[in-house]
């Protein structure tokens, strides 16, 4: 069972949130103040209400301590209403607490008030941009923080026909390999084995750092 969650505030990030979850096949509460967006997301999750998230009933009524983790979309126009609304939910034990953060001074405040994690859309947009346009090469980047990423790379035509073990991904890229895929549409990643032969239209994910994925990008071509 994927479990059951709840996330309050519906706008692009709350949305797309809590569609994702229930397309992967979790039980989804969804909450939001204005009828258009719950109207919006009730074909998709388990249930959708209109509930104002500031007021401490709603939450009591929520119980957002038997969720397996509770997400605060609140936020893109009140600040305050996004300290509020997670101060509440912490106090009503929310065990696992994702908020969305707007700036540092308010990701500080939140911390404060209890949030276990906080996201960023925006700036992690950014980054994913950005890293796309410095290594035009990788199908897909993801970021790990720490300054580590994660990236799909085609397997580069020197690595064609070799084993993994003699690639030597970390003595000579400092990159870890974590994933090959046989074909790049559709397929399954799988654990790379020490005996398994890089083949024609594989892929490879790895992490590294951005200059590590650089000079795996450069080197291996």
């Amino acid at each position: 069972m994927a479990g059951e969650y709840l996330v309050i505030g519906l706008g692009q990030f709350g949305f797309a949130v809590a569609r994702e979850l229930a397309e992967r096949g979790a039980e989804v509460v969804a909450i939001d103040k204005d009828e258009g967006p719950v109207n919006r997301i009730a074909p998709f999750v388990t249930r959708a209400l209109i509930m104002d998230a500031t007021d401490e009933d709603s939450i009591v009524a929520l119980d957002p301590s038997g969720m397996d983790a509770v997400v605060c979309g609140v936020g893109e126009d009140s600040a305050d209403a996004s300290i509020l609304v997670t101060t509440l939910l912490k106090e009503h034990g929310a065990r696992h607490l994702v908020t969305r953060e707007i700036g540092s001074l308010h990701a500080r405040v939140l911390r404060k008030v209890g949030a276990d994690v906080l996201v960023n859309p925006e700036a992690e947009l950014a980054r994913n941009v950005a890293q796309r346009l410095l290594l035009p090469s990788m199908d897909y980047l993801y970021d790990l923080g720490d300054g580590l990423v994660m990236a799909e790379i085609p397997s580069p035509s020197p690595f064609l026909g070799k084993r993994v073990s003699e690639l030597e991904l970390q003595e000579r890229f400092r990159v870890t390999l974590v994933g090959i895929r046989p074909e790049p549409e559709g397929a399954k990643l799988h654990k790379p084995l020490p005996n398994q032969e890089i083949t024609e239209n594989s892929h490879l994910l790895v992490v590294g750092t951005d200059s590590d994925l650089s000079f795996l990008a450069r080197g291996s071509s």
